[in-house]
């Protein structure tokens, strides 16, 4: 059999989207990899541009003989992403490519921090100044010191974050967990940052401790949830239990033997019945009781009738549908 011709992955490699666009592509490298287009990657395709739009920002404001600049492939990075995220992505090397050396590169201020920087006329200044004096000082994140006691006494430094490929870092997720949990000294300090860009600092224990206690609340409100779907649970059916003591009552005094009652009288019934079941109510409204019996199957064995004459009280009688209503009121 004739042997396969191995793949090429060069700039005319075939993939499964033929027409797509590497849109940090180094034109300078050989094999540049297993391409991914944005619809296939984990996390947001918003966020994964502006990620790149953030590296593009601190490259130009590289000077031109900088190495480090990458212009040709700076000025491949859209603006906004297309309807057809099949249509751009990335190439494994030339994205790695794109992406490293981050810590060479001056940190970027977006334009609302450039206008109230005392650099704001000269873009190229605000951004040679800005490498001098990083974004985010020297402490963790989360315990604002440099160092501290780690496991055996052993000193534990802030360093900053990892960044993987093709997956999603764990610090994106320290913003939304924030806010969730209700830290809002942290959530505004890395909040719209990208936070391995801007070389945040941490303890590994820090972050460590900061998951657990985020697990521990979603655990939290999960059991709070459960008890209080168990405690309807139980509401809800001392609530039927009570409606059947008064079914009962309507199917053999009203019903059988033609008596005629007031409703307030069966809503009494009702709210001992709950008091037995421990979920005592004396407040229970004789109009909801009404509006229970008017939706239940025993409503066309049974008859509703309004009292409203002086000196009396309006109040409700009910009586059986098989006699009139001159007669219950006799």
């Amino acid at each position: 059999m004739p042997k396969r011709k191995p793949e090429r992955t060069g700039d005319n490699v075939a993939n499964k989207h033929p027409t797509s666009t590497c849109i940090s592509h180094v034109s300078s490298i050989n094999d540049h990899g297993h391409f991914t287009s944005l619809d296939e990657i984990k996390g947001s395709a918003y966020d994964k541009l502006q990620q790149l739009q953030q590296i593009r920002d601190r490259r130009l404001c590289l000077p031109h003989n900088s190495s480090y600049k990458m212009q040709a492939v700076c000025e491949q990075i859209p603006a906004e992403l297309p309807d057809d995220l099949k249509s751009i992505g990335y190439h494994r090397t030339c994205y790695q490519q794109f992406s490293a050396n981050l810590n060479r590169l001056p940190v970027h201020i977006d334009e609302d921090e450039a206008s109230t920087s005392q650099w704001h006329h000269s873009p190229r200044k605000m951004c040679a100044t800005s490498s001098m004096t990083p974004i985010f000082p020297p402490e963790c994140i989360f315990c604002d010191k440099v160092e501290i006691k780690g496991s055996g006494r052993k000193t534990e430094r802030a360093e900053v974050f990892s960044s993987w490929n093709n997956k999603e870092n764990g610090w994106e997720q320290i913003e939304s967990r924030a806010e969730r949990m209700g830290l809002d000294r942290l959530h505004r300090q890395v909040q719209n940052k990208y936070l391995f860009a801007v070389e945040a600092k941490h303890h590994t224990s820090c972050l460590r401790s900061f998951r657990t206690a985020f697990f521990n609340y979603e655990r939290g409100i999960d059991r709070a949830e459960r008890r209080d779907d168990t405690e309807h649970a139980r509401l809800s059916a001392a609530h039927e239990k009570a409606l059947l003591a008064v079914l009962e009552n309507i199917q053999t005094r009203i019903v059988q033997q033609n008596e005629v009652m007031r409703l307030t009288s069966l809503r009494l019934i009702y709210v001992d019945e709950l008091k037995q079941t421990g979920y005592d109510n004396s407040n229970y409204r004789t109009e909801k009781l009404l509006k229970r019996l008017e939706n239940d199957a025993i409503n066309d064995c049974i008859h509703f009738t309004k009292v409203d004459h002086e000196p009396c009280h309006p109040f409700w009688l009910v009586h059986s549908s098989s006699i009139t209503v001159s007669s219950a009121l006799e």
